[in-house]
């Protein structure tokens, strides 16, 4: 009886060391494919807000993980990222510290939300790799990568000292060429994810631009060796003897593209980009507004660095002067030239800043063009939002 009972207590030990969840499939091409369309057709805006996966808190590399991870665990696969604690092993779904948590859902959000906290923009490029620019290899389910913001110019270091700044998946590629992306922003909370189809700056060194994951069993492969691999999109977008933005996103979506996009599939995009981008400006302001509030004097660098919005302001007004030069073969944005195309802004329905205040996308768009809008976090709500004027605050302007 004795026996009985010891082995009973044996293996009900042997029991508890479970993986985050079990491997039943691996990685191959058929596999890859399954997660590129279920990224573009079941991994949504609001896979975080309700549902099994409610609850999760995402920045923008979160997003990107999630995603994998989320398949991976539907559908029996290994999940494998490097150790950026510096361990020298990965961390992968066969660990065994969510061992007591039996649900496995519950099990799963504690390893995401583990992962969430080790990983960011910043290893993500040891997780991914830059492909070759064409429809088998920039899909849905791939990262799109770009460099950190210091100032109202994008980051161009070296290689080396290279600092991704923001990461979006890859949703859609449409067959315009246009490639969509959702994500998450910072800080990390609760979010609706948003979806733009912003390839809006230039990849200028090997960790950014548009890429794929690497599968667990290959992060020992030779670059050259895996599937697709390539850095001719960072070659990409000569005009004259440099390279451009505008050129670079040309040039990718004819690689991609099987039919050319109509003109007003193209104002319509460029006005839907702008829209994302002042919806997805309310929740930043919103949570920097609070900061203020509480914190009663000036922001610190890194206080700043979360709630400011120079890149996102410059960005959307790069959007703006795009759309009306779609229609006027002139980038210069007017209060005239927005009204006679606001029909596409007002298709975006209006924009509800907080319970008291709402605008139209037109109204929104002619504050941000003409910059009334504050990027500065230490300004008041209202000036963030172009309702009254910037007042000195005496607090530093880190960028």
């Amino acid at each position: 009886m004795r026996n009985i009972v010891l082995l009973a207590m044996l293996a009900s030990s042997f029991s508890l060391q479970a993986a985050v969840w079990e491997n039943t499939n691996q990685w191959d091409q058929t596999w890859e494919e399954k997660y590129s369309n279920w990224v573009e057709n079941e991994y949504n805006e609001e896979v975080y807000m309700k549902g099994k996966y409610e609850g999760i808190a995402t920045d923008c590399a979160d997003a990107v993980y999630g995603a994998r991870a989320i398949f991976s665990f539907e559908n029996g696969l290994p999940f494998a990222i490097r150790d950026t604690t510096g361990g020298p092993a990965m961390i992968s779904n066969s660990m065994s510290r969510y061992d007591k948590i039996e649900d496995p859902i519950a099990r799963l959000k504690k390893f995401l939300w583990y992962i969430f906290d080790i990983a960011g923009t910043k290893s993500l490029p040891q997780d991914t790799y830059p492909v070759l620019v064409n429809r088998e290899f920039v899909a849905a389910g791939g990262a799109w990568i770009r460099p950190r913001i210091t100032t109202r110019r994008f980051f161009t270091g070296a290689e080396e000292t290279a600092q991704p700044g923001h990461a979006a998946l890859i949703k859609k590629v449409e067959d315009t060429g246009v490639v969509f992306m959702i994500e998450s922003t910072v800080p990390a909370a609760v979010r609706k994810l948003h979806s733009t189809s912003g390839l809006v700056f230039l990849p200028e060194n090997t960790y950014g631009g548009l890429r794929k994951f690497y599968r667990p069993d290959n992060y020992k492969v030779p670059k050259n060796e895996l599937p697709g691999y390539s850095l001719e999109q960072f070659e990409m977008g000569l005009d004259g003897r440099k390279r451009k933005l505008k050129a670079w996103r040309k040039e990718v979506y004819a690689r991609l593209a099987t039919r050319e996009e109509s003109k007003e599939e193209t104002l319509q995009r460029y006005a839907n980009n702008f829209c994302s981008m002042m919806q997805s400006r309310i929740e930043v302001i919103q949570k920097g507004e609070k900061k203020r509030l509480a914190l009663g004097q000036c922001m610190n660098e890194k206080e700043f660095d979360l709630y400011s919005t120079p890149s996102r302001d410059g960005k959307a007004r790069d959007a703006l002067k795009e759309f009306v030069e779609v229609e006027f073969d002139s980038q210069k944005v007017t209060e005239k030239r927005l009204e006679k195309l606001s029909g596409y802004l007002a298709s975006c329905g209006d924009l509800n800043v907080n319970a008291q205040v709402k605008m139209t996308m037109l109204e929104a768009a002619i504050k941000m063009a003409k910059e009334d809008m504050s990027s500065d976090p230490n300004q008041t709500f209202a000036a963030r939002w172009g309702l009254e004027k910037e007042k000195r605050t005496g607090c530093k302007q880190y960028y």
